[in-house]
């Protein structure tokens, strides 16, 4: 299928028929695109029927599938179809991306109109919508020439695996299958059929096809496709090492997980893939997935059961990988990985090293739909709103940075006072609400406390810090809370970026392990301090096992 698209004059996108107005959509596209007039469509109350009709067209069922990413990114020209009407792709991409970027000045198109209810968040969070995250990612993945051919790839399997979370699968094997091709360190080769399959000689292409193991006798591929395509002096240049990737319909999918997380730690050199939600909730697997494949029950937006509009599920990761894949924190100060996948009766477990930070003493509830509890301030030993709040609460707040990951920015501590002043004492900071209050870097501030706070909870610990933990839903196929409880461990992993919390140790009876509860915010533990610590207590570390 690589061969395919990448070589296609025009990659057609049928959306299907015609509906929700979808033809004035596409016109309005049209529109949009006449940047003199864009500001005047944003404002006009008159044009909320055009903008919800195109909020319905980008949240087809198309938009949520794994496999378009490839469709368009390989694309050299493509274009998207509905009814008996068209776009041009970059057209497409560009309206949408102009829509996302008003959705503050549209929503309040919504929030005056009686007709659509005065619903504030209309369309959701839009930046979040598949339309928009396949703008995002067929931006970033590749560079390409005038031609639209590949020039470079510029985003790791890694990248691709964690920040496609929205897209769906409808096999599992395919959360990362459908993005090899795409990938800079990886290339494909299948589990051939023995009776087709002539012998490979070096340096000659395979003659014939080749049926990917457990597919339909129909799925054949090309040669050229099973091989991968690579841009090798693209990668030489990235010092990025190529991987084969082997794909196996057939194989179980925890072996499949394992493999790429043996081969993402290897080449990132970095443990935050076991902090990251990327793995599916519910597999074929007769036994439950361990606890270091983080699921996609703990990803930060998740579709609305009655529409294709998104809504915030948890926080946003910590550690997010940005498009140039560099992490926002450095909490184990640039230590190499030290792990070893289990083999035999440890078959399921991953041992890691590093060495116990602190522990779990004082822990408040989660921030439900992002609403700080009053609680959190005086766990902080904020009581008088009189006074500015603590360095460390509102720092904590926004994880000590800004929204793009720089520090954070010094109006936030104003901010922070203002706000809960405003609530009183008694009351629950709403974070979803402060942009209400008409002021942009309000609204800014309250933004980045949002996308912070979602569902965590705030804890202390026996050193008195002050930190963030995730309040994930219970565990899909055992029920179990795997939640942030008192005296859970906080621990600095080598080659991990942020703190994380396990539990235990365990024991099966015969030997010890450790849960992993997940990644945590520690406030002034973020960026290396806390091996300055472990010299200066002469901190042992020590090997976990992870199930």
């Amino acid at each position: 299928m690589t061969e395919i698209y990448s070589h296609a004059k025009n990659v057609c996108v049928d959306l299907g028929e015609e509906q929700d107005n979808s033809a004035d959509a596409i016109q309005f596209m049209r529109e949009i695109l006449e940047l003199d007039r864009f500001g005047y469509l944003i404002r006009d109350r008159t044009t909320t029927e055009k903008w919800e009709s195109l909020s319905k067209l980008i949240t087809r069922p198309w938009f949520g599938r794994r496999w378009i990413v490839q469709e368009i990114a390989l694309a050299r020209k493509a274009s998207i179809h509905c009814g008996m009407h068209d776009i041009d792709w970059h057209d497409f991409k560009d309206s949408v991306a102009l829509f996302v970027s008003a959705s503050s000045e549209v929503s309040q198109l919504f929030k005056k109109s009686d007709e659509h209810g005065n619903i504030p968040d209309y369309f959701g969070y839009l930046k979040a919508l598949g339309a928009n995250r396949l703008v995002e990612a067929t931006t970033n993945v590749f560079r390409k020439r005038d031609d639209g051919t590949i020039q470079e790839r510029l985003q790791t399997i890694e990248w691709l695996v964690s920040n496609l979370t929205q897209f769906e699968a409808r096999e599992e094997h395919d959360i990362i299958y459908a993005v090899l091709s795409l990938a800079m360190d990886t290339t494909s080769t299948a589990e051939a059929d023995k009776t087709t399959q002539k012998p490979e000689r070096r340096g000659q292409d395979i003659e014939g096809n080749i049926t990917v193991t457990g597919a339909k006798p129909s799925e054949k591929l090309s040669a050229n496709t099973v091989r991968g395509l690579g841009e090798s002096l693209a990668r030489s240049r990235a010092k990025i090492q190529t991987r084969t990737y082997i794909i196996d319909y057939n194989q179980d999918f925890f072996d499949v997980c394992k493999f790429f997380v043996n081969l993402v730690i290897e080449t990132s050199r970095s443990l935050d893939i076991l902090c990251r939600p990327w793995c599916p909730n519910k597999t074929n697997d007769k036994l439950p997935l361990p606890s270091w494949l983080p699921r996609l029950s703990r990803r930060s937006f998740t579709k609305q059961r009655d529409g294709g509009q998104f809504e915030r599920l948890h926080a946003d990761p910590l550690t997010e990988l940005s498009a140039r894949r560099r992490s926002t924190y450095n909490a184990s100060l640039n230590t190499a990985p030290r792990f070893e996948i289990g083999e035999g009766a440890s078959l399921r477990s991953i041992f890691v090293t590093g060495f116990v930070l602190d522990v779990v003493v004082d822990i408040e509830s989660e921030a439900q739909a992002g609403v700080i509890p009053n609680e959190w301030a005086a766990l902080a030993g904020w009581v008088n709103y009189a006074s500015p709040p603590p360095d460390h609460f509102w720092r904590t707040l926004v994880a000590d940075r800004g929204p793009d990951g720089e520090n954070a920015p010094g109006y936030c501590s104003r901010a922070c006072h203002y706000v809960f002043r405003k609530a009183g004492e008694d009351a629950g900071i709403n974070t979803g609400k402060i942009k209400d209050y008409g002021q942009e870097l309000l609204a800014k501030f309250g933004d980045r406390v949002h996308s912070t706070v979602f569902m965590r909870k705030l804890f202390k610990t026996k050193r008195k810090f002050l930190g963030l933990a995730t309040k994930p839903p219970k565990d899909p196929v055992t029920r179990e809370d795997t939640g942030a409880v008192k005296n859970d461990l906080i621990v600095i992993l080598y080659g991990c970026s942020v703190p994380v919390l396990l539990r235990g140790p365990l024991s099966d009876g015969e030997s010890q392990y450790y849960r992993m509860i997940g990644e945590c915010f520690v406030h002034g533990m973020m960026d290396g301090e806390a091996l300055r610590i472990r010299d200066a207590e002469n901190v042992k570390a020590q090997k976990f096992e992870l199930r």
